[in-house]
């Protein structure tokens, strides 16, 4: 649905102000409206339209008409700013949330080229990938975290509500208990008395942390180090950010874009700021005249993989094929592990959902067993 003339014009009116004013454009101020999901989708029929010969401003004109209300005034912005005489590029950037600089880099090499239709299907390939693999690890992880979730709940209604009134009961027999059920009594009672305080200093901490995180640069850098670092975990994380990084400078390389300018643009899909770290001395040392697979070799941080191959594609001329071969098989690395992870953490959950009840129900049953001994 398109927005009246009266609205378009106050929309227009009120991001020039906070330009001029502020140097915001609406789009930062609204945040993110346009999923990544839809993403994909717009861009491959942009692709699809330009290809065909429409122009560039009637496409956005007929996705506008499509697409649902936040997203048309994206749509509606970007067509009035070509009509004031700014690029494409230059009017992706009002929107800095909804498209990342890597993918504003990649549609200036096309406008430039005058191949940025093959640049937009290339863009389509990439992130229909990133999302079905996004896709894919949230549905292998989706069960444990339920199950995990659900076995909290549990063991803490147990602890909370069942528990005590079973103590009381066997507390006023005044006879002799098992550990496990003093155990059991001891850690009933420390989350009676303290675990509203418990629960307020996780918060605060997870607070805290967020916030670090978000100011702090060198805290930054040390969590995102040790992020790589944890066990399973950290392996993952790295496979997943080497795969994006190789697939976006393969399509950097493929649609043009000189060495520097590729790596500076690919470096905004790392999310792990200590990985861009790296990457940011990498590309230092092949600023200074040095081999990029020999440079990520001394740096560290990526994928002994990712590494050979780089090399590989640099002595052959081939770097951009090399990459693309790196990303997809690093990307089949990793729905491998993550299948394989997911199908011991399932049953090792239940495993331990399991022992968890079991000594619940020792601690209770063992002594009333005793005073049925006893009764008899």
């Amino acid at each position: 649905m398109l927005l009246p003339p009266a609205m378009k014009s106050l929309f227009k009116q009120f991001e020039r102000r906070l330009e001029s004013q502020f140097g915001l454009s609406a789009g930062q101020v609204k945040g993110r409206r346009i999923r990544s999901s839809e993403l994909a989708f717009f861009t491959r029929q942009l692709a699809a339209l330009l290809a065909s010969g429409i122009p560039l401003e009637k496409c956005l004109f007929a996705m506008a008409e499509q697409a649902r209300p936040a997203v048309c005034e994206v749509f509606l912005s970007l067509q009035d700013s070509l009509r004031e005489g700014l690029s494409f590029q230059q009017a992706l950037a009002r929107f800095p949330l909804d498209f990342s600089e890597s993918y504003r880099g990649l549609i200036g090499v096309g406008e430039s080229s005058g191949g940025l239709a093959q640049v937009l299907a290339r863009l389509a390939d990439d992130m229909e990938a990133a999302n079905s693999l996004r896709h894919s690890l949230l549905s292998a992880l989706a069960y444990p975290l339920i199950v995990s979730a659900v076995a909290l709940l549990v063991v803490m209604a147990l602890m909370a509500y069942v528990v005590p009134q079973i103590v009381s009961v066997l507390e006023s027999q005044q006879q002799d208990l098992p550990v496990l059920t003093l155990l059991l009594m001891t850690l009933s009672s420390f989350l009676q008395a303290y675990g509203a305080v418990l629960l307020l200093i996780f918060i605060i901490s997870g607070v805290a942390v967020v916030l670090s995180y978000k100011r702090l640069a060198f805290f930054r850098l040390w969590l995102d180090q040790r992020l790589l670092r944890i066990f399973l975990i950290g392996p993952l994380l790295q496979t997943a950010e080497s795969a994006r990084f190789a697939s976006s400078l393969a399509t950097s390389l493929a649609g043009g874009v000189n060495l520097l300018r590729a790596l500076r643009t690919s470096s905004f899909v790392l999310r792990n700021h200590y990985l861009k770290e790296r990457l940011g001395q990498i590309t230092q040392w092949v600023r200074e005249g040095a081999e990029l697979g020999r440079s990520m070799a001394q740096t560290g941080g990526f994928p002994p993989l990712l590494v050979q191959l780089i090399s590989t594609g640099e002595k052959s001329g081939e770097l951009a094929s090399m990459l693309s071969l790196a990303a997809d098989q690093m990307t089949q690395d990793l729905r491998r592990r993550t299948l394989i992870l997911t199908s011991f953490l399932e049953p090792a959950l239940i495993l331990g959902m399991g022992v968890v009840v079991l000594l619940i129900v020792l601690a209770v049953m063992m002594p009333l067993i005793e005073m049925n001994t006893l009764l008899r």
